[in-house]
Protein backbone atom coordinates (compact mmCIF):
# COMPACT_ATOMS: atom_id res chain seq x y z
CA UNK A 1 0.00 0.00 0.00
CA UNK A 2 1.21 3.32 -1.38
CA UNK A 3 2.14 6.10 1.87
CA UNK A 4 -0.40 8.47 0.61
CA UNK A 5 -3.16 5.64 0.65
CA UNK A 6 -1.72 4.87 4.43
CA UNK A 7 -2.30 8.08 5.37
CA UNK A 8 -5.79 8.43 4.59
CA UNK A 9 -6.70 5.38 6.01
CA UNK A 10 -4.95 6.46 9.07
CA UNK A 11 -6.89 9.98 9.19
CA UNK A 12 -10.04 8.22 8.16
CA UNK A 13 -10.10 6.09 11.43
CA UNK A 14 -8.99 9.15 13.36
CA UNK A 15 -11.98 11.47 11.73
CA UNK A 16 -14.29 8.31 12.68
CA UNK A 17 -13.17 7.96 16.18
CA UNK A 18 -13.19 11.82 17.15
CA UNK A 19 -16.94 11.84 15.86
CA UNK A 20 -17.93 8.68 17.65
CA UNK A 21 -16.34 10.81 21.02
CA UNK A 22 -18.66 14.00 20.10
CA UNK A 23 -21.78 12.13 19.55
CA UNK A 24 -20.63 10.16 22.91
CA UNK A 25 -20.13 13.60 24.87
CA UNK A 26 -23.66 15.34 23.25
CA UNK A 27 -25.47 12.04 24.43
CA UNK A 28 -26.40 11.15 21.37
CA UNK A 29 -25.49 7.68 22.22
CA UNK A 30 -26.90 6.90 25.25
CA UNK A 31 -29.23 4.28 25.39
CA UNK A 32 -33.17 5.09 25.66
CA UNK A 33 -33.31 1.77 27.83
CA UNK A 34 -31.41 3.21 31.06
CA UNK A 35 -33.53 6.42 30.79
CA UNK A 36 -36.30 7.62 33.50
CA UNK A 37 -39.15 9.94 32.60
CA UNK A 38 -39.10 12.88 33.62
CA UNK A 39 -42.82 13.03 34.25
CA UNK A 40 -44.58 9.82 36.45
CA UNK A 41 -45.95 7.50 33.28
CA UNK A 42 -49.27 6.80 35.44
CA UNK A 43 -49.79 10.41 36.08
CA UNK A 44 -51.64 12.96 34.09
CA UNK A 45 -50.08 16.58 33.37
CA UNK A 46 -52.35 19.26 35.24
CA UNK A 47 -50.81 22.07 34.70
CA UNK A 48 -46.91 23.67 33.78
CA UNK A 49 -46.28 27.27 35.36
CA UNK A 50 -43.12 28.92 34.05
CA UNK A 51 -42.45 32.55 35.05
CA UNK A 52 -44.03 34.35 32.18
CA UNK A 53 -46.47 31.58 31.09
CA UNK A 54 -49.12 29.55 32.68
CA UNK A 55 -50.52 26.05 31.23
CA UNK A 56 -53.40 24.26 32.45
CA UNK A 57 -56.06 21.98 31.26
CA UNK A 58 -59.27 22.42 30.98
CA UNK A 59 -61.37 19.64 30.83
CA UNK A 60 -59.54 17.77 27.45
CA UNK A 61 -58.14 21.55 25.99
CA UNK A 62 -55.34 23.25 27.47
CA UNK A 63 -55.32 26.90 28.00
CA UNK A 64 -52.51 29.01 28.72
CA UNK A 65 -52.30 32.22 30.43
CA UNK A 66 -51.20 34.72 28.35
CA UNK A 67 -52.52 33.11 25.50
CA UNK A 68 -50.35 30.89 23.16
CA UNK A 69 -51.12 29.22 19.61
CA UNK A 70 -52.94 25.98 20.91
CA UNK A 71 -49.83 24.08 18.68
CA UNK A 72 -47.50 25.69 20.54
CA UNK A 73 -48.79 24.65 23.58
CA UNK A 74 -49.49 20.95 22.22
CA UNK A 75 -46.11 20.74 21.43
CA UNK A 76 -44.88 21.86 24.60
CA UNK A 77 -47.45 19.48 26.41
CA UNK A 78 -45.62 16.87 24.61
CA UNK A 79 -42.45 17.34 25.01
CA UNK A 80 -43.01 17.36 28.61
CA UNK A 81 -44.81 14.15 28.55
CA UNK A 82 -41.90 12.18 26.53
CA UNK A 83 -38.84 13.55 28.04
CA UNK A 84 -36.48 10.81 28.96
CA UNK A 85 -33.34 11.90 30.99
CA UNK A 86 -30.47 10.18 32.69
CA UNK A 87 -28.71 10.75 36.07
CA UNK A 88 -25.29 13.10 35.94
CA UNK A 89 -22.82 13.90 38.33
CA UNK A 90 -23.42 17.51 39.67
CA UNK A 91 -22.03 20.29 38.16
CA UNK A 92 -19.32 21.92 39.40
CA UNK A 93 -19.32 25.08 40.22
CA UNK A 94 -22.94 25.04 40.65
CA UNK A 95 -24.61 27.26 38.17
CA UNK A 96 -26.78 29.97 38.53
CA UNK A 97 -30.14 31.14 38.09
CA UNK A 98 -32.06 28.32 36.82
CA UNK A 99 -35.17 28.36 34.90
CA UNK A 100 -38.48 27.36 37.32
CA UNK A 101 -41.30 25.74 36.29
CA UNK A 102 -43.60 24.24 38.74
CA UNK A 103 -45.42 20.68 37.55
CA UNK A 104 -49.04 20.09 39.17
CA UNK A 105 -50.03 15.95 38.22
CA UNK A 106 -53.62 15.35 38.80
CA UNK A 107 -52.90 12.67 41.29
CA UNK A 108 -53.38 15.17 44.24
CA UNK A 109 -49.60 15.39 45.02
CA UNK A 110 -47.75 18.62 45.71
CA UNK A 111 -46.15 20.09 42.70
CA UNK A 112 -42.84 19.31 41.72
CA UNK A 113 -40.47 22.17 40.79
CA UNK A 114 -38.25 21.30 38.00
CA UNK A 115 -34.95 23.63 37.85
CA UNK A 116 -34.30 23.78 34.31
CA UNK A 117 -30.43 24.66 33.17
CA UNK A 118 -30.55 25.31 29.70
CA UNK A 119 -26.97 26.62 28.95
CA UNK A 120 -25.69 23.34 30.49
CA UNK A 121 -28.44 20.74 29.27
CA UNK A 122 -29.20 19.74 32.81
CA UNK A 123 -32.71 19.07 34.93
CA UNK A 124 -32.30 19.19 38.91
CA UNK A 125 -35.56 18.64 40.57
CA UNK A 126 -36.21 20.57 43.46
CA UNK A 127 -35.66 18.48 47.21
CA UNK A 128 -33.54 16.30 45.04
CA UNK A 129 -29.59 15.59 45.44
CA UNK A 130 -29.99 13.86 41.73
CA UNK A 131 -29.05 15.70 38.55
CA UNK A 132 -30.58 14.73 34.69
CA UNK A 133 -29.58 15.32 31.39
CA UNK A 134 -32.29 14.86 28.63
CA UNK A 135 -31.45 12.21 26.43
CA UNK A 136 -34.17 12.15 23.73
CA UNK A 137 -34.47 15.76 23.12
CA UNK A 138 -32.85 19.02 23.36
CA UNK A 139 -33.91 21.08 26.38
CA UNK A 140 -35.18 23.78 24.59
CA UNK A 141 -38.30 21.66 23.60
CA UNK A 142 -39.38 21.93 27.32
CA UNK A 143 -39.19 26.05 27.92
CA UNK A 144 -42.19 28.30 25.66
Amino acid sequence: MSIKRKKYNNMLILLIVGLGFLLLATGKLTQNNNSFPLLPQEATLQSLVFAKLVIERDNNQWQSNPEAPTEHIQQLVMAWRNAQMVPIAPPSPLPPKPIIVDVYLDDGSYPQTALLYPHIAAIKIHGQDQWWRLVNQEMETLLP
